[in-house]
């Protein structure tokens, strides 16, 4: 099951970003408030909506971010709250139906919608400033691939504020596409990739919320940086968000957590490889043994109905294909727990008996083939 740590929003009290000039979304936001009632009920739907209305990257992400902020409530009631899903799907519809959702919610839902309707868009988690003040909780918005460039988004801040335990609604400009630079200075994601900058702030600064700090002296593309994690597989990816957060450093007990989180899901993403590396090697191990018995019988039958010899041979064939597929995939076992380590030390030893029996059939087949047809029936009563 996949664990979906509900990321909390302590209080919606309005940060001053100085963003750049906001360009002229009327235009957008008037044909998104036109979306018909029907065409709100799943992230499809408004995905469709968006694709078929806007032709840009810029004006998806302006239909999108527009109509969640008016739309989504922030649900104060789950505000401290851990809850378990399967599926992200599971997510999107309650969000879909209720209406209301925490930060994760508005980035997932955000992310999807983008997605589906073309624009490359990624959740985003970390930890926030507000009013001069560290969250004690993480924080998730969203990053989109817009033309050329990556954008910010936040639509959980840009939706409202909370005032005496209620969520008004309050639309902010700040929080869609914002200058990297300034944004940093409220948002630090655990994966400094996501700063955006050539000179990524250390969580240290961010926590200190000195940003004088000399940023490190590297040679740093967060673009080349994204491009290769988007290449990576899923068990590579975490141990790269760990090495990046571990070296931005680990500073708070937020900090802490979220290293330990990767650590979990790196140890449960290579115990399920491991799992199945470990199925598929069973599966092949039977089907070689299904094979081998079925020569074993053959054989016992003194190759009765007679057969070409290439025809028996390959049925031994088929045998070693299957226990050579077993071996290929036995050795990428590479991470087992308590209970598994015993499963794996069964199925190699099931493996090292049938072993002995496969080579003995070989050098048998070996020396009936090798044997006059006109006495090769004398070798089923001299070996056995």
């Amino acid at each position: 099951m996949k664990i979906i740590y509900i990321l909390t929003l302590l209080a919606f009290i309005p940060v001053h970003i100085h963003a750049q000039k906001t360009p002229d979304y009327n235009a957008v936001d008037a044909r998104m408030r036109q979306i018909p009632q029907k065409m709100t009920k799943t992230v499809d739907d408004i995905a469709s909506y968006v694709k078929k209305n806007f032709k840009t990257d810029e004006e998806k992400v302006r239909a999108t971010f527009y109509w969640i902020t008016h739309n989504i409530s922030y649900d104060i009631s789950r505000a401290y709250t851990i809850e378990y899903y399967e599926k992200d799907q599971e997510i999107l519809d309650e969000v879909m139906t209720e209406k209301k959702g925490l930060c994760i919610h508005y980035a997932m839902l955000f992310s999807h919608i983008c997605n589906k309707a073309g624009v490359k868009t990624y959740v985003v988690t970390g930890f926030t400033r507000q009013n001069g003040k560290m969250d004690t909780s993480p924080h998730a918005w969203s990053a989109a691939y817009v033309g050329s460039r990556w954008w910010l988004f936040d639509p959980t801040w840009g939706s409202g504020n909370i005032q005496n335990g209620k969520f008004v609604r309050l639309f902010k400009e700040t929080h869609f596409n914002p200058q990297p630079e300034e944004y940093v200075k409220s948002h630090c994601p655990f994966d400094p990739s996501w700063q955006l900058l050539k000179s990524p702030i250390s969580n240290k600064a961010f926590i200190k919320a000195d940003f004088s700090i000399s940023p490190r002296k590297i040679a740093y593309n967060f673009k080349d940086s994204i491009t290769l994690y988007e290449k990576q597989d899923s068990i590579q990816q975490q141990l790269t968000l760990l090495r990046r957060l571990e070296k931005n450093g680990i500073e708070n007990n937020l900090l802490k957590e979220r290293q330990n989180e990767i650590k979990k899901e790196i140890n449960r993403l290579r115990l399920n490889e491991s799992v199945y590396w470990f199925n598929n090697a069973v599966v092949n191990l039977n089907k070689g043994i299904e094979e081998l018995n079925r020569f074993i019988n053959y054989r016992n039958n003194q190759f009765t109905p007679k057969r070409p010899d290439t025809e028996i041979k390959q049925i031994l064939d088929n045998a070693g294909m299957y226990f050579d597929r077993f071996k290929d995939q036995f050795v990428k076992i590479k991470y087992t727990d308590a209970k598994m380590k015993e499963s794996v030390n069964q199925i190699r030893g099931s493996f090292y008996d049938v072993s002995g029996s496969f080579e003995e059939q070989k050098r048998f087949l070996t020396e009936y083939i090798n044997t006059s047809p006109t006495i090769r029936h004398t070798l089923f009563y001299t070996k056995k």
